[in-house]
C-alpha cells in the first residue's frame, strides 16, 4: 500500500508539472495515458523513439471532406477484438461517415523551441529514472509537434467527432482540436464505468471526460459520472447484438473462466488456485476453459495449468477469440470471471455468472448473490447453480439489474449520431 501511495505521489507531481498550454491544447490531458504508462505501470514504451523529436503525426489522411461523422479508433488497440465489435457495432449505426484508424503516419519535422521547452519542463520533475524522463520528454516534443501538423493540415469538416477512447493521446488532440472549432464531440464506452481511490490511475483518467458528451451503455455509468460531474451523459445502450430471454440450465459441467488484466496477476492465479481445490475435492469432475486477458503472457499460464497442481480439466482457450465468440459457441453451464465487464456479458448471453471477489477490485454493481472470496463460499455457489432456483437466480430481477448496468436492450446510437439535432434527443429523453 505504500508503494502504491508513492505512485500516486509521483504521478501527482508529474502531472503538475506538465499542466500548460500550447495553441489552446491542454498538454496534461493529452498525455494522462503516457504518464500513466511511465509512473503507475513502470512501462518502457517501446514505441517511443529518440527520432520521433524530429517528426510529428501527419494528419493529412483525414481529407478534407464534408460528413455528418468523423469516427476514429486508436490502432494499437486493433488486436482487440472486443474493442473492435464495440466500434463496429456503432460506426454501422452512423450514416454519412468517414471511419478511421488512426495510424500515426509521421513527417519530418524540427522545432528548436520545443525542444528547449519541454526539456526545461521535464528538468524540475522529481523522482523519475533517467529513461523516464527520455521517455516523457519525446512524447511531450511528439504531442507539440503533432498539434503543430493538426493546425496546418487536419481539414476534414465533420458535424461531429467521436472517439473511441478520448483519454489516448491523438484522440485527446482530435478532441481538443474540434472542440476548438466548436464541433460537437462524443467519446464510447468500452467497459463499465467503476471508481475508487485506490486505483487512480484508471480513477484519473476515466474523470477526465474529454468530449462534450460521454455515450455510456446504461443507468449506472450515467449516474456514476454525473455524481463526479463529468459533464452530459447520454445513453447508448449495450453496444451489440443480444437476445437475453431468460438464463440457460447447466446440462454438464463446462465452466469458462474469464481472467482480469496484468495489473490483477496475483488475484487471477488465487483464483486459479481456488478452482483446483474445489475440482479436486469435487472428483475433478468440472472442465474449465480459461480465456487471458490481451496483456496476460499465455505461455506463463500454459506452464501454471499444466503443472501437477492442475488436472486435465483445466485447458486455456486459443488468444485471439472476442468474449463474444466464445459466449455464443454454445456448451457453457456458468461462468467465473476476475473483475471483468464479462462477468456482465455472460449473463446477457442467458449465463449464470460468478464472480470472484477481492478486495484490490473495482466495485462491480451485483446482478445476483454470485460473489465469492474462498473455496468454501465457490462450492455453495456451484451447488446454488445446478440447482437452479429461482430463488438465487431470478430471471425478472436479473433482466432489470442487465439494463441498468448494461442497457442491453437499449440501442440509442442512430439517434445520438446521425443528423438528428441535440434538441430532439432531449425530447426523446435520451438526456
Amino acid at each position: 500500500m505504500k508503494e502504491e501511495k508513492d505512485q500516486i505521489k509521483i504521478f501527482k507531481h508529474v502531472m503538475q508539472c506538465i499542466t500548460f498550454e500550447y495553441r489552446g491544447y491542454s498538454i496534461d490531458r493529452i498525455a494522462i495515458t503516457i504518464v500513466n504508462y511511465i509512473v503507475l505501470k513502470n512501462f518502457r514504451l517501446p514505441w517511443i523513439s529518440i527520432r520521433d523529436i524530429f517528426l510529428a503525426v501527419s494528419f493529412k489522411a483525414f481529407g478534407d471532406r464534408k460528413v455528418n461523422a468523423l469516427m476514429t479508433f486508436p490502432s494499437e488497440y486493433s488486436s482487440r477484438v472486443d474493442y473492435l465489435e464495440i466500434w463496429d457495432f456503432v460506426k454501422n449505426q452512423v450514416e454519412d461517415k468517414d471511419s478511421h484508424f488512426i495510424s500515426y503516419p509521421k513527417v519530418f519535422s524540427i522545432n528548436i523551441r520545443h525542444y528547449a521547452r519541454v526539456y526545461r519542463i521535464v528538468k524540475r520533475i522529481k523522482y523519475l529514472r533517467f529513461s523516464q524522463k527520455r521517455d516523457l520528454w519525446v512524447s511531450l516534443v511528439m504531442f507539440l509537434n503533432a498539434i503543430d501538423n493538426a493546425e496546418r493540415n487536419l481539414k476534414i469538416r465533420p458535424r461531429k467527432y467521436v472517439s473511441f477512447y478520448s483519454c489516448q493521446w491523438a484522440e485527446n488532440l482530435l478532441t481538443q482540436f474540434f472542440k476548438k472549432r466548436n464541433i460537437p464531440t462524443y467519446n464510447l464506452q468500452h467497459g463499465i464505468f467503476s471508481f475508487q481511490d485506490r486505483n487512480f490511475a484508471e480513477y484519473s483518467i476515466n474523470c477526465i471526460i474529454n468530449s462534450d458528451y460521454q455515450i455510456v451503455w446504461g443507468e449506472l455509468s450515467k449516474n456514476e459520472l454525473n455524481l463526479r460531474k463529468a459533464g452530459s451523459v447520454l445513453i447508448g445502450g449495450y453496444p451489440r447484438k443480444t437476445n437475453f430471454t431468460s438464463l440457460k440450465k447447466p446440462v454438464a459441467k463446462n465452466c469458462y473462466v474469464f481472467l482480469s488484466k496484468k495489473n490483477f496477476d496475483s488475484e487471477n492465479k488465487k483464483l486459479l488456485s481456488i478452482l483446483s481445490i474445489v475440482n479436486t475435492k469435487n472428483g475433478n469432475d468440472y472442465n474449465f476453459y480459461i480465456k487471458l486477458h490481451p496483456s496476460l503472457n499465455y505461455l506463463k499460464y500454459e506452464k501454471i495449468v499444466q503443472s501437477d497442481n492442475f488436472s486435465s480439466r483445466f485447458r486455456l482457450l486459443e488468444n485471439g477469440l472476442s468474449v463474444d465468440e466464445i459466449l455464443k459457441r454454445g456448451g457453457i453451464d456458468f461462468c467465473i470471471s476476475v473483475n471483468t465487464t464479462t462477468y456482465y456479458e455472460c449473463y446477457v448471453n442467458g449465463i449464470v455468472s460468478l464472480r470472484y471477489e477481492a478486495d484490490s477490485f473495482h466495485k462491480f454493481y451485483s446482478i445476483a448473490n454470485d460473489s465469492f472470496m474462498n473455496a468454501i463460499q465457490l462450492e455453495a455457489l456451484i451447488k446454488r447453480v445446478y440447482d437452479f432456483s429461482p430463488i438465487y437466480f431470478d430471471t425478472k430481477k436479473i433482466s432489470q439489474n442487465l439494463n441498468y448496468v448494461m442497457g442491453y436492450d437499449i440501442n440509442n446510437y442512430a439517434s445520438i449520431l446521425n443528423e438528428q439535432s441535440r434538441l430532439e434527443n432531449i425530447s426523446n429523453g435520451l438526456n
